[in-house]
């Protein structure tokens, strides 16, 4: 439970009510002067005289900590702003122990969640640590714990979380092997490139609505059942070798929309040769790749874009000349931009 010190310091504690005693005790002069003033002020307040379903409007395009802020200003925004559970279903969060106690953090995040009342919800989670190496921070375990209590309502997750330690960050291990059956969009970030979360019993193998995947510094090479509902996915790792391919191949034969922003762009090119088998994909996708390989080689892997956005080390002639010799090609969108690595950009 929060103290009342504490609750102000996270702006969670309700503002102290300015309104005359409720005794026999007569106010004083200037006590009915200050009371007046801010009847006054009220009046003179446009916001008194927006309607109800307008005013909760402007509240939700807030980001988290204003709609806080926003709270704490008078009785009536206040009253508004917790009587409305849809108001708190989406949450944006930044845990850095730096700036606050760090047991603070796992309470102020119970409120926030607690004020949606149970409603689906959509939760940014950026987890930025500072515990020693080999240490268990009691702070973030709770965070993670929390996550793990709600997560079977959460419609969007973003988390950004540690990953230098893996054996020391087993609580978020923990929160990844439990079913979450009303995910939609999940966003996995490890802060260190060499350490995935990924495992065989991911999401307790049970996320039937999970449709978009972003990760980041999380690798596939296993096949994950739970990953079969997956429509887009954004793999961002160090380099996208054939194993990772015909591993995302395998377990997500509902892929519709692809992006491979790190493909061998580390010059291991040469070791490529044209995919054959479980590498290859089969099934119409819309891609977007940033790659080291010649982009004949690439489109050895995909059979059938439906759309390209590619970016290589080739010549703008080298990649346009056999798009034009195409026949049966009925549109063309190129933007083309020259970055100072030298890779050109081609939305097609």
């Amino acid at each position: 439970m929060l103290s009342a010190r504490d609750a102000l310091t996270f702006g969670l504690h309700p503002l102290l009510v300015t309104s005359p005693r409720q005794c026999t005790v007569k106010p004083t002069s200037s006590e009915l002067d200050f009371y007046a003033l801010c009847s006054e002020i009220n009046d003179l307040n446009w916001t008194c005289l927006l309607p109800l379903e307008l005013f909760c409007r402007i509240l939700d395009l807030l980001p988290t900590r204003d709609l806080v802020r926003a709270s704490l200003v008078c009785r009536r925004w206040r009253a508004i702003a917790l009587n409305t559970p849809t108001l708190w279903t989406h949450v944006a969060i930044i845990v850095d122990y730096k700036r606050k106690r760090e047991d603070l953090w796992a309470p102020a995040l119970d409120v926030l969640l607690s004020r949606s009342c149970g409603l689906p919800l959509s939760l940014f989670l950026w987890v930025i640590d500072t515990a020693e190496p080999g240490t268990i921070p009691a702070a973030e375990s709770a965070v993670a714990m929390l996550i793990k209590m709600h997560l079977h309502r959460i419609r969007s997750l973003y988390l950004m979380i540690p990953g230098s330690e893996p054996h020391s960050y087993w609580y978020w291990d923990d929160v990844l092997r439990s079913p979450a059956p009303a995910l939609e969009r999940f966003s996995l970030a490890s802060l260190e490139d060499n350490v995935t979360y990924l495992g065989e019993s991911f999401l307790g193998c049970c996320s039937p609505r999970l449709h978009e995947l972003h990760l980041e510094g999380n690798e596939i090479y296993d096949e994950f059942p739970v990953l079969e509902s997956v429509k887009k996915l954004n793999y961002l790792t160090i380099s996208c070798v054939d194993a990772e391919l015909a591993a995302i191949a395998a377990c997500m034969p509902n892929l519709q929309d692809l992006i491979l922003p790190n493909w061998a762009c580390w010059g291991v090119e040469e070791q490529y040769e044209p995919a054959t088998g479980a590498a290859r994909f089969d099934q119409e996708l819309d891609l977007r790749i940033s790659t080291g390989l010649p982009k004949t080689l690439a489109e050895s892997y995909f059979t059938r874009p439906k759309s390209i956005c590619y970016a290589s080390t080739e010549s703008f002639e080298e990649v346009l000349l056999p798009i034009f010799e195409c026949g049966d090609i009925s549109s063309l969108d190129i933007r083309w931009t020259t970055y100072v690595t030298g890779f050109h950009t081609a939305s097609i």
